[in-house]
């Protein structure tokens, strides 16, 4: 598998802009951050009205480590980013949570090199939104630069090509996974989760279009473990199976 390194270049909104000086340094001027002082609407509609940024890949990637960089203007400071929430998600209608991670206030120095972020294991997205959650008590809230690295696109290709198009990721999952079908047919089909030992755990009713349909499971109830996904239509009897490992 090869990385790529890419960095998210935060200003404003919507807009993006380096915010370094050097290698990994970045300078104190608040206009190479991103600042929101507003409450906006969340695409995640658990996130409610909030502070966050969501960037959109030009197609379904592999995401890894990140590293952040805090606001880093003096008059800023307690405007930075104490607790992010993470979500990602395939269409940006359907999210899935990552978790939450707590960031160390900047410097306000030129020397500044921010930190190591999580590293987000390969999770499949084309979705990224990053949220607020907390800050130093500042009146706003906001980041100066976020990298991430993203897997070569054919690994995600390769996923999604399998057993004629029919797949889950992310896998293993935690809260969520998303069941991936090329369907030739538009019908109902029904899915059904097993446990080892064959105990059916789940049932979920579908719509298949003709094409590629990507289908959210909800795998709340389901404890650590091996399972089988199955889909049966009129057209298709698919298994594939499922790791699900979730956070003590």
């Amino acid at each position: 598998m090869r990385l790529l390194f890419f960095a998210f270049f935060l200003i404003g909104w919507c807009t993006f802009s380096s915010a370094q000086c050097f290698d990994d340094r970045h300078n104190t001027s608040a206009a190479n951050a991103w600042v929101s002082c507003e409450l906006q609407m969340s695409p995640n509609e658990l996130r409610g009205e909030s502070h966050w940024i969501q960037y959109e890949l030009e197609e379904p990637r592999s995401l890894w480590q990140m590293q952040l960089w805090n606001l880093n203007n003096p008059a800023y400071l307690s405007s930075g980013a104490k607790t992010l929430a993470i979500d990602y998600s395939l269409d940006g209608l359907s999210w899935i949570e990552w978790g939450t991670w707590e960031l160390a206030e900047a410097e306000a120095s030129g020397f500044y090199e921010g930190e190591a972020g999580p590293d987000l294991d390969g999770i499949t997205a084309q979705y990224l939104l990053i949220t607020i959650l907390e800050n130093y008590g500042g009146d706003c809230a906001g980041l100066s630069e976020i990298k991430v690295g993203l897997g070569d696109p054919s690994d995600v290709e390769d996923l999604i090509e399998e057993m004629n198009g029919f797949a889950v990721f992310p896998n293993p999952a935690v809260e969520f996974t998303n069941l991936n079908i090329n369907s030739d047919y538009a019908e109902a089909a029904q899915i059904s989760i097993t446990d080892v030992s064959g105990r059916l755990v789940q049932t979920v009713n579908a719509q298949l279009n003709s094409g590629e349909k990507f289908i959210k499971l909800n795998l709340a109830s389901l404890q650590n473990g091996h399972y089988l996904i199955n889909l049966k239509s009129k057209h298709y009897d698919l298994t594939t199976e499922l790791n699900v490992t979730k956070i003590n």
